[in-house]
C-alpha cells in the first residue's frame, strides 16, 4: 500500500506500507467450558509471521487484546454461550504496516476443523498440498479452493478436492505465471467447524526466444537483418521483454520487443566485423530478459554469420564520380561567365528633335501651337565667325540609323 504524506514546508514523502491478513486458526470448547480462540497475523504477500502487533478478538459481546508471538501467532480464552456466534478478529495497523478485520460465525460446540495448504512449483505450474485435522486427528475433507491475484478482494471458485491429495493448479487454471492467492475453504457441516486456509505464490514460467537471418553470408558493406520472437511456455507473447543481439561478450543492438512479442534489428557488417581480419565467421546469438520477476531469461540458438573482405571501389564507379565532378565544376563556370548576356537585344535611339516645338516638349513636356523652324531660311542670313552672311543653297538633315 502506497500512502502520501504532504507537509507545506516540505516535499512529498512516499510512505510503504506491508498488507497483513489475519487468519483465524480455531475456535475451541474447553473442557472447563471456555472458549480458546487462536490465529495468525501475517504478511499478505509472502505469508510470514508479523511478530509483536496488538489484535483485538471479540467473541460473544467480550472483547480482549493479544500480542502476536514471533511466528505472528495469537490467542485468547473466552466465556461463551453454546450454539453458533460471530468473531471479529482486528488489527489496527501500525507505522509501516496496514489494517486487517476478519468476521466469521462459528460455533465452539462443534468439532474444531483445522486447514493447512502448501504449495510447491512444479512443471507446468505448482502442486498443492491440504491437510485437514478434525480435533487434532487428521481427516479427509472436501475442500473448496479459489484463486485470484494477491490484490483481489474477491477470489474466483476453481475446485473442489479432497484433503490429503496433491493437487496440480496449472498456469492455465490460474490465468497464466505471476502472484497468485488461493484459499482453501470447508464450510463446515451439522457437526463440524468451518475452516479457511490461504496462501500466496508466484507462478513462474520459462520463456523461449526464437531468432532468425536474413542470410548467413553478408557482405562487407551490407546489414545483418535479424528478427525473431519471445514467448512464454504456454507459447503467449512476452511483450517489452529486454532484447540484445550478441557475437561473443560483444553487445552489437539492444531493444525490446512489441506487443506481440517480436524484436527486429540491423547492423551493419563493417561493426561486426570491428578489429577482426576478414573474411571471418562469427556466432550471434539474441539474450531476452523479461521485465517480469515471474518469467525466466532465455536465449536463442546461436547461429554462424560469416562477413565477407571489404572490396575495392570499381573503377567504373571513380571514372563515373570523376565526369559528375568535371560537370558540375564546367557548369559553375559556365554560369560565372554569363552567355545569354550575347541574345539581348540592343534598345533603339530617340529620334532627334528638329523643330522648336518638339525641343520645348522634349525639355517641358508642353506644346506650343506657332513652331519655329531651327533650320536656317534663304532670307535670313547666317552670321559667321566675322559677321558675314552667307546664304546656304540647302537645308540638310542626317538621316536615323533606321531609315531607309
Amino acid at each position: 500500500m502506497l500512502g502520501i504524506a504532504t507537509d507545506p514546508g516540505a516535499a512529498p514523502q512516499v510512505e510503504i506500507k506491508a498488507q497483513t491478513r489475519l487468519a483465524l486458526d480455531r475456535v475451541k470448547l474447553r473442557p472447563d467450558g471456555d472458549v480458546e480462540v487462536s490465529g495468525k497475523l501475517v504478511d499478505k504477500n509472502t505469508n510470514d509471521g508479523i511478530s509483536t502487533q496488538e489484535v483485538s478478538i471479540r467473541l460473544g459481546g467480550v472483547s480482549q487484546s493479544a500480542v502476536t508471538d514471533p511466528e505472528g501467532k495469537f490467542r485468547g480464552l473466552f466465556t461463551a454461550a453454546p450454539g453458533p456466534q460471530p468473531i471479529e478478529l482486528r488489527f489496527r495497523g501500525a507505522n509501516l504496516l496496514d489494517r486487517s478485520d476478519l468476521t466469521i460465525v462459528v460455533d465452539p460446540s462443534r468439532a474444531q476443523v483445522s486447514l493447512t495448504i502448501r504449495a510447491e512449483e512444479a512443471p507446468g505450474g505448482m502442486r498443492l498440498y491440504l491437510a485437514a485435522t478434525v480435533e487434532d486427528v487428521d481427516t479427509v475433507l472436501p475442500v473448496q479452493l479459489a484463486i485470484g491475484e494477491t490484490d483481489d478482494k474477491e477470489l474466483h471458485p476453481l475446485k473442489t478436492v479432497s484433503s490429503g491429495t496433491p493437487f496440480l493448479l496449472t498456469r492455465a487454471a490460474a490465468g497464466g505465471p505471476g502472484p497468485r492467492r488461493v484459499r482453501a475453504i470447508f464450510p463446515g457441516d451439522a457437526v463440524r467447524q468451518q475452516a479457511t486456509a490461504e496462501t500466496t505464490f508466484e507462478l513462474t514460467a520459462q520463456t523461449a526466444t526464437t531468432m532468425e537471418l536474413a542470410s548467413t553470408t553478408i557482405a562487407y558493406e551490407d546489414d545483418l537483418e535479424v528478427i525473431g520472437k519471445v514467448t512464454d511456455e504456454d507459447g503467449k507473447a512476452v511483450p517489452r521483454a529486454a532484447v540484445a543481439l550478441v557475437t561473443g561478450d560483444r553487445r552489437l543492438a539492444q531493444g525490446a520487443t512489441g506487443e506481440d512479442g517480436r524484436y527486429k534489428f540491423k547492423v551493419e557488417a563493417e561493426i561486426i566485423g570491428q578489429g577482426q581480419v576478414l573474411p571471418k565467421d562469427f556466432g550471434v546469438q539474441v539474450q531476452s530478459d523479461p521485465a517480469s520477476s515471474y518469467l525466466r531469461p532465455s536465449k536463442s540458438n546461436p547461429m554462424v554469420v560469416k562477413v565477407a573482405a571489404p572490396q575495392p571501389v570499381p573503377v567504373s564507379y571513380t571514372i563515373a564520380a570523376f565526369l559528375a565532378t568535371a560537370l558540375a565544376a564546367g557548369g559553375f563556370f559556365t554560369a560565372r561567365a554569363k552567355p545569354w548576356r550575347r541574345f539581348r537585344r540592343t534598345a533603339a535611339p530617340a529620334e532627334a528633335a528638329t523643330t522648336a516645338e518638339e525641343v520645348e516638349q522634349v525639355a517641358g513636356g508642353s506644346s506650343r501651337t506657332s513652331p519655329v523652324s531651327c533650320r536656317p531660311s534663304a532670307d535670313r542670313p547666317t552670321m559667321g565667325s566675322q559677321g558675314s552672311s552667307e546664304t546656304p543653297s540647302a537645308a540638310v538633315r542626317s538621316p536615323m540609323p533606321w531609315s531607309g
